[in-house]
């Protein structure tokens, strides 16, 4: 995100003042952040509930999903402390103290800017610096979700290889874009800066920023796809794991729009109220995600069957093998379930050892998310390739 901002340069001036229009959008800007706030509140609790105490197997992608809703959470929080209502001394040291570009008391986003009062303008540069770190950090937390998520579910050696090569990629792209993002945004600071001063180094930055992570975006959102669709499994099952996976297209797409809209907040006579959409798409991309990492391991909360629901409690205990082994009576396969096993011996993994949750049932296996054991079979001595990550 980015606003054509300035300390004490001119703006524009409009031609005719009196015709000027007064409108804002700060109330869009509440909004919509407090819509885009609550989806990330309500899905932190969806991870915490499934898998901290349905499935008890908590790891390491569910420590980095709730730092990424934390760091989400502090770009639209602060919406909240920039209404006009009577509060305590304490609340409003608060403040304050509160630093965001979304706090539209404090800083002039939703107005146009001759409606700015100076004391606005001359803040709203930090408001910016301080939006565009943190926007990298929450955007390389939810991606290292993203990656740890499936490292851990794919038990590939292949898989988890490349897993922890993206997850080194992402780490030294957050880096450079912090260190970048600083280079770009510390002219913000210069007391001699103006808004009429060529803004094309930022918007390069914008450009190469949004493309590199839109690149990412697409290799960690279609890494699980050609995986499952390897699996045999019927039809509905297969498309419905899938659709599951898939969902992560709707970040991408979020993701072109707002690079699309880089211009309008970047290069516009009128910044603070133009850049509003760009604004809510920063929120929106991340938010996006963030369902998106939630999405795969929900099926413990539709429990299909009896046999599915008794499943999810979180339980250790070794499965008893099937009654029914008739495909119409085998429990559905699950993300948080999701079991590939390879034969002893096989060091790369081969998708020919995998096998389906049913499979692994009947093979006395455990559920996904526990630690690894030996199936009890000696005629069929399998091993499982499993990350440390679990509990």
């Amino acid at each position: 995100m980015a606003l054509n901002v300035t300390a004490s340069g001119p703006f524009p001036s409009p031609s005719s003042p009196e015709s000027l229009p007064h409108d804002n959008r700060q109330g869009l800007v509440v909004g919509v952040t407090s819509a885009l706030l609550a989806l990330v509140v309500i899905f932190m609790g969806i991870r915490v509930y499934i898998r901290g105490f349905m499935l008890k197997a908590w790891a390491w992608d569910d420590s980095s999903y709730i730092l990424s809703g934390v760091f989400i959470m502090t770009l639209s929080i602060p919406v909240y402390f920039s209404k006009d209502q009577p509060t305590s001394p304490v609340i409003r040291d608060i403040k304050a103290k509160t630093s965001s570009h979304l706090d539209v008391e404090k800083g002039s986003l939703g107005l146009h800017w001759w409606d700015a009062a100076p004391e606005r303008l001359a803040i709203d540069s930090r408001f910016l610096i301080t939006t565009v770190l943190t926007y990298q950090i929450a955007f390389a937390s939810i991606k290292a979700t993203f990656l740890l998520q499936h490292r851990r579910a794919f038990a590939l050696p292949s898989v988890q290889l490349f897993c922890d090569v993206m997850l080194a990629a992402t780490a030294v792209i957050m880096a450079s874009m912090l260190l970048s993002g600083v280079f770009v945004t510390k002219k913000l600071l210069d007391p001699e800066y103006a808004a009429s001063s060529d803004q094309s180094a930022f918007l390069i930055w914008g450009y190469v920023n949004a493309a590199v992570h839109l690149a990412t975006d697409i290799i960690i959102f279609i890494l699980p796809l050609p995986l499952v669709g390897s699996l045999k499994l019927a039809t509905m099952q297969k498309a419905g794991l899938i659709a599951s996976f898939a969902v992560g297209i709707f970040t991408g797409a979020i993701s072109v729009v707002r690079m699309v809209n880089l211009p309008l907040g970047i290069n516009s006579t009128d910044p603070f109220f133009d850049a509003v959409p760009l604004v809510l798409f920063s929120i929106a991309e991340p938010t996006s995600a963030i369902i998106c990492a939630c999405i795969p391991i929900m099926r413990p909360l539709l429990g299909c069957s009896d046999r599915s629901r008794n499943s999810s409690h979180g339980s250790r205990r070794w499965l008893s093998k099937l009654s029914d082994k008739s495909a119409g009576n085998q429990t559905p396969l699950s993300f948080p379930e999701m079991a590939y096993m390879t034969p002893a011996g096989s060091p790369r993994g081969d998708y020919a050892g995998c096998l389906s949750n049913s499979q692994a049932r009947e093979l006395h296996m455990i559920e996904f998310g526990t630690r690894t054991r030996t199936p009890s079979s000696p005629a069929t001595p399998l091993r499982r390739y499993d990350s440390d990550l679990g509990p």
